[in-house]
Parts: C-alpha cells; structure tokens; sequence
C-alpha cells in the first residue's frame, strides 16, 4: 500500500526539483531561497554567500554582485537589496499563490533533502524540518510525510525498538531523496 498523498516529484517540476551544488555545500536556486526566506530557513545574514555562490555559478547581476559584496551584519541594508535584486532578475520571486496549488514549501523541501543527502544536516535535523514543515500547513499531502511523522511517534513509544524506527526512518527519507532528487 503506497502511502497516502502527492510525490514530491509529480506536485513540482524538475526545474523546481533541481538542486545545484558547490564545494561550500547544496545550492538552493534563487526562487527556493526565496521560499527558504519565507519559512525561516534562509537568513539575512546568508544572503551575500548566497550571491557569491550564484555569481560563481554564472548568474549575474548588478544588485547580486552589490548583495555578495555586502556586510552580512547589516539585516535592513541585505534585506533591501535582496527586495530589489529579485526586482531586478525575471522569474526568479514566487508568485503570489494560485487557490488550489501546493503550498510554497513544497519547493524547500528538495532543498533539505539534498542537505541531507550530502551530508550537511544530520537525519534528526531533515526529520524535524520536513515535519514541521507539513504540520505548519507549508506543504500539502506530500507521500512520506505522513509516514514519517508515524515512524516518528512510534520511535518514542515505549514498547518501540529504536533502532527499527531508525532504520524505518532512514529509508523514508532516502526514497523520498531519491524520489525527489534524481531525474529519470
């Protein structure tokens, strides 16, 4: 029985699926840090490694060059640029949302998979993000979810094994990171 819900890879497109990576870790694309700002996930003070990442990875811009070289103490001043860069570069803002479409966050989620996949976020970290991400109502009925959420609850239980709902765990999340992340 397949768990209830929409995959991931069938609710975004791969465009939107698409995770770049560097050797200073996972990528997110201009329009999931954007999400990743409305969540919570992406800071202001991230904003200029960001942009450097990007010029690096070959899209450029004037503000996004001014956003890279900016003091990242500077909350109001990275905040404005950010504001404006995304004026500046088509496409890359999230659009106001449509009734019906999956929530926004759907589009974080590869992000955090991807951060797990390679090693940067530890599987407690993924675990709670990708939860509290469906329990705040920022993704919809995403398959997986659910079920992570009961394997979750029933590692604590006190007649649960740990290391069975370790290993429950653990391969959730690796099917959705290859749902998610892989093409094909």
């Amino acid at each position: 029985m397949s768990p209830p819900g929409v995959r991931l890879r069938e609710l975004l497109p791969a465009t939107q699926r698409r995770v770049a990576a560097d050797d200073a870790g996972v990528l997110p694309t201009v329009r999931q840090a954007v999400v990743g700002r409305e969540l919570g996930f992406v800071l202001s003070s991230d904003l200029p490694g960001l942009a450097a990442r990007w010029l690096a990875a070959g899209l450029d811009s004037p503000l996004m060059r001014e956003l890279a070289g900016h003091a990242r103490h500077d909350a109001w001043g990275l905040d404005d640029l950010w504001r404006r860069m995304l004026e500046e570069l088509p496409g890359a803002a999230v659009d106001e949302a449509v009734p019906g479409e999956e929530p926004a966050g759907a589009e974080w989620l590869p992000v955090e998979l991807a951060r797990w996949s390679r090693g940067e976020i530890t599987v407690e970290q993924v675990t709670s993000r990708l939860l509290a991400l469906q329990q705040d109502g920022h993704v919809g009925a995403v398959a997986g979810l659910g079920e992570l959420l009961l394997v979750e609850e029933l590692r604590w239980a006190p007649s649960a094994t740990r290391e069975a709902g370790d290993h429950e765990r653990d391969a959730i999340l690796t099917g959705l990171a290859a749902d998610v992340l892989h093409e094909g």
